[in-house]
């Protein structure tokens, strides 16, 4: 700690934290808005472990897609879909990662250094809970936290695993049961500009952190929060806090609608605008399509994981395959709340008819033609359309009911 704060001045600037209010960016707004900063992370703190113990797998999920990224906007609006769903164990989660698609399309996001993290993370887990003789998921977290080494990585069994940096080491502790912290951008930046404490040494960041807890009198977990939703709350630029608050009322209206996830794809959704062709790049997909052509994986023996064949071209070039070769088709795009994209006929004669419907994910495109594909195909290049002979389908479905 810079030895040019004593003790009171400590306590004067952790104060003045406690005391800000709650942003839009700041991560716990959404559970806590227009809270103070400290009454928030107080309640927060308190109750920090209970999801991890209902629900160790979404908990372990949310702390590896989290790293490096902004969770308020990136992963918050994901996990709060998730947890809708039925998904607790850790077993869940495994089943989450037959192939990297299936996993991508579960959590919202293609990401292949996560997906493999996950996989061999999962793998730990199951021969600490062999070595240590115990059943539970959050109890042999639980056992693991309490006595994980922050300064000897390379030693620990999941601080070893590639990928997994100090802070997520520390994030995981954190959520199962360790009192502690974790040396994130926020935390920094609040030590560096607040406390005037800097260092090129993340477990100097630490143990600043856990002096500064000593002198306030609380925990080191609720130090940690203070300074993340002060840092994430307060140190954004205008434009950076009007995108957040965008992205936060989008984000409230996916969450707290009536469509339930699980049925998205068994019921026509009422909710439906038409959008021009050209900003389709940005769709996710909601639903999820078992994984299908064993075909499309290929085996890295050395990380344990599948892994999909991948061309940051093909989603474009088969948007543009489909859009192109149905241009003499008397048709119009129509953007479905769920993210599908609808092909339905101008002016039907009697009512709305849909040709075919396409759901894009950031690898790959999924296709339904009632009646020719149903249910929908997944594709990974333009070349398996063609061989699938995906236009003739959609050419015999739009004769069908355009004729």
């Amino acid at each position: 700690m810079n030895k040019k704060l004593n003790n009171y001045s400590i306590k004067m600037i952790f104060g003045d934290l406690e005391k800000k209010e709650l942003k839009p960016s700041s991560h716990l707004y959404r559970r806590f808005p227009g809270m103070l900063i400290g009454d928030a992370c107080k309640a927060f703190s308190m109750e920090y472990c209970k999801e991890a113990k209902e629900r160790p797998g979404l908990v372990l999920l949310s702390v590896i897609l989290s790293a490096h990224r902004n969770y308020t906007k990136q992963v918050e609006p994901h996990i709060d879909r998730i947890r809708k769903l039925n998904f607790k164990t850790f077993h869940d989660l495994k089943m989450k990662t037959i192939n990297l698609s299936y996993f991508s399309q579960f959590c919202g996001m293609d990401d292949y250094e996560k997906y493999r993290i996950i996989v061999n993370l999962l793998n730990v887990i199951e021969e600490l809970k062999n070595t240590m003789g115990i059943t539970g998921d959050y109890e042999v977290m639980e056992q693991w936290a309490k006595k994980a080494d922050y300064r000897d990585l390379e030693n620990d069994s999941i601080g070893s695993i590639k990928g997994i940096g100090i802070a997520t080491f520390q994030h995981l502790r954190m959520n199962f049961g360790a009192d502690t912290v974790k040396p994130d951008q926020r935390v920094k930046e609040v030590l560096n500009k607040e406390f005037h404490f800097i260092s090129k040494n993340d477990i100097d960041y630490i143990h600043a952190v856990e002096e500064i807890s000593k002198v306030v009198e609380e925990s080191a977990l609720y130090v940690d929060q203070v300074f993340v939703n002060y840092g994430s709350g307060y140190y954004v630029s205008e434009n950076e806090k009007e995108d957040t608050q965008k992205k936060f009322l989008k984000a409230e209206a996916l969450t707290y609608s009536d469509i339930s996830y699980e049925s998205i794809n068994k019921r026509k959704l009422k909710k439906s605008y038409i959008v021009d062709i050209s900003t389709l790049e940005d769709i996710t997909v909601d639903g999820i399509s078992e994984p299908e052509d064993e075909n499309n994986l290929i085996h890295n023996k050395n990380d344990n994981v599948s892994l999909i064949k991948d061309d940051s071209n093909n989603i474009s070039q088969m948007i543009e395959y489909l859009t192109n070769s149905t241009k003499e088709m008397n048709l119009k795009f129509i953007k479905r709340a769920d993210g599908a994209i609808i092909a339905e006929l101008k002016n039907p004669i009697t009512r709305v008819k849909n040709v075919f419907t396409y759901w894009k994910t950031s690898i790959s495109i999924s296709v339904r033609v009632i009646g020719l594909i149903d249910p929908r195909k997944t594709y990974y290049s333009v070349q398996q359309m063609e061989h699938d002979e995906l236009l003739n389908k959609i050419k015999a479905k739009y004769n069908e009911i355009a004729g």
